[in-house]
């Protein structure tokens, strides 16, 4: 009983033995081949010593050894390739155009890359022309206009040669627009907020910003097309979506001029009525220092 134990108790030393001296003679890069030799056992001739076994599930990264299999819970690589970084054009809140654009900021003419690839905190933009038309010639559709003018967004006009100003500030809440139309009855101002959100580019007009209108751009030869979508309107408190069909469709189209100046024209039509306002005009586009001031 005693030869028996002790013989039980031995086999495994005696076979470690032979196992050590069949490696002694090897070289090291074969005891590195697949097989004989892996990461992540209990004990095995590429462990760390110093480190003792590793954890359960982790895997001992001894450089030149095969893993034995992928780590559990994880399916990327520890280190990811790298991607090589794209520095285009800086954003802030007070750019949503650049925003929008993304890379096809480019495809503008310089001069159009110049007022929509925003201007930078602390300076505003400034423009000034001569618009060549604006208003309606349909006097019967002037009663809507009178509602709309109210907050400041269009007005009950036809008239030609009209001058007016405008000034892009950029805030962390949007670009705010200021347009002064120099009326022959007097002055009117339309404002409007521009921004970028997670659902797109939008819109937020007149005082109040009682009419929020949902944006589409697309580059078109040099030029920028700008058309509406969605219009919101604020009324006694509640905000009405009108679905797209129903909505009042906003169409802006700006190209560069031959001469350098910018021109733009906008339609405002409503479905089953038409066109319901319009202004075009040419005017020139310069960014300046918010604390020079304008007049």
């Amino acid at each position: 009983m005693g030869r028996g134990l002790r013989a039980r108790v031995h086999a495994p030393q005696r076979q470690h033995g032979r196992r050590v001296r069949a490696l002694r003679g090897q070289p090291l890069p074969g005891l590195a081949r697949s097989g004989p030799v892996l990461q992540g056992r209990p004990a095995h001739l590429g462990a760390d010593p110093r480190r003792g076994a590793a954890p359960r599930g982790l895997l001992v990264l001894v450089p030149r050894l095969p893993q034995e299999r992928p780590r559990p819970g994880r399916r990327r690589t520890r280190h990811p390739p790298s991607r090589p970084r794209i520095v285009t054009r800086q954003r802030h809140a007070g750019a949503p155009w650049a925003a929008a654009l993304g890379d096809r900021v480019e495809e503008l003419s310089p001069a159009l890359q110049a007022y929509f690839g925003g201007v930078p905190f602390g300076a505003h933009g400034i423009g000034e022309g001569v618009f060549t038309v604006v208003g309606s010639p349909r006097r019967w559709l002037w009663p809507i206009l009178a509602v709309l003018g109210r907050w400041n967004i269009v007005w009950p006009v036809w008239e030609r040669n009209v001058p007016f100003t405008i000034v892009n500030v950029p805030t962390p809440h949007g670009l705010v627009s200021v347009r002064r139309f120099r009326f022959a009855g007097g002055d009117r101002t339309m404002t409007d907020r521009i921004l970028w959100t997670r659902r797109g580019l939008r819109e937020r007009l007149g005082a109040g910003e009682r009419v929020v209108a949902e944006l589409r751009v697309e580059p078109e030869e040099g030029g920028l097309r700008i058309v509406s979508g969605r219009v919101g309107i604020r009324l006694l408190g509640l905000r009405v979506s009108l679905p797209e069909a129903w909505s009042p469709r906003i169409s802006v189209h700006e190209r560069t001029l031959p001469d350098g100046r910018q021109h733009v024209s906008l339609t405002l039509e409503l479905p089953l009525v038409g066109r319901l306002y319009e202004f075009a005009g040419a005017f020139e586009y310069r960014v300046e220092d918010a604390h020079r001031g304008y007049e």
